[in-house]
């Protein structure tokens, strides 16, 4: 078993959460989880909390965060550059001020929430997307299971090489 995995991260479709947000797979190490969130304008989740400490930082764009500091709401807004991080449990929610892109990380692992597309360290070797020329070329690599950990990946255009 590997003990990690370089991915090529932009090369990864992007899974649909609304119609005002989407996510790339995250990516799940034993108590570390990282996304990226790619937002527009007018994104608003509900108010909510879970059991993982979240830290978000802004690549473009703007956000409002909406936080519950122990009974005093906080309002904190974000641009490129900025990051914000929140304790576990703490009531928030991300607002899209304008459109944008963020990176987000979890710990101790946001495991409740990783599903099938989830990229898990753990795989031997390297996962590397096809390049949409190839994929192209190729009706039969359009989509492809990559196993990961014992969990499978569905990714359009990619391919698993074992690094040797």
């Amino acid at each position: 078993m590997a003990s990690y995995m370089r991915v090529d991260y932009e090369a990864i479709d992007w899974i649909e959460y609304t119609d005002l947000g989407r996510y790339k797979p995250p990516i799940i190490v034993d108590k570390l989880v990282m996304t990226k969130l790619e937002w527009k304008k007018g994104y608003s989740p509900p108010l909510h909390t879970h059991e993982d400490e979240q830290i978000t930082y802004v690549l473009s764009g703007g956000l409002e965060v909406d936080l519950d500091d122990e009974g005093i709401k906080r309002y904190e807004y974000l641009t490129a550059g900025q990051a914000i991080a929140i304790k576990a449990y703490v009531p928030h929610r991300l607002i899209g001020i304008e459109d944008g892109v963020a990176v987000e990380f979890w710990t101790p692992g946001w495991r409740h929430r990783a599903n099938e597309q989830s990229l898990r360290v753990g795989e031997s070797g390297v996962f590397v997307p096809e390049p949409p020329e190839m994929a192209a070329a190729s009706a039969s690599t359009s989509h492809i299971t990559v196993e990961t950990d014992g969990h499978a990946v569905k990714s359009k255009s990619a391919k698993k090489t074992n690094k040797n």
